[in-house]
């Protein structure tokens, strides 16, 4: 996550950020993950909350098989999953009108961890934030 937009933010506006990572020799696709890490914690800056700081917490772990689970929780401004869940996602679709909002972050991390052969879910709720778990299994 170095290098991207979110970075000076970090440092600026003093945000916690807890990251635990423990997933050494995981082998797959480094586009892929690499895409689908950016895509959600770029999510997690671009859906945080104006009144507070963020608060995200990153966990990456080997599990069995040596699949590696994904961990991505923060305080943002969360979905309102009995309305929007079953378009979370599909294509083109957007649950706030916030600048950036194009509805293509969340399907096309989903068809890359799906291509990967791994899973996706999320817990969300408004004014609460966002919880998702992956798991990829290793090539």
């Amino acid at each position: 996550i170095r290098d991207r937009p979110y970075t000076s933010e970090i440092l600026e506006k003093g945000h916690l950020i807890n990251l635990n990572i423990r997933a050494k020799g995981f082998k797959s696709r480094l586009e892929y993950v690499q895409s689908i890490v950016e895509n959600l914690v770029s999510n997690c800056f671009k859906y945080k909350s104006e009144s507070t700081k963020l608060s995200l917490n990153f966990e990456v772990s080997r599990i069995e098989n040596d699949s590696v689970e994904i961990k991505i929780e923060d305080n943002g401004i969360g979905i309102d999953l009995n309305k929007n869940g079953k378009f979370i996602f599909k294509p083109y679709q957007t649950f706030t009108n916030r600048q950036g909002s194009n509805g293509l972050g969340l399907y096309l991390v989903k068809r890359q961890i799906t291509e990967l052969g791994g899973t996706i879910s999320l817990e969300s709720e408004l004014g609460e934030g966002t919880k998702i778990r992956i798991i990829i299994p290793s090539i």
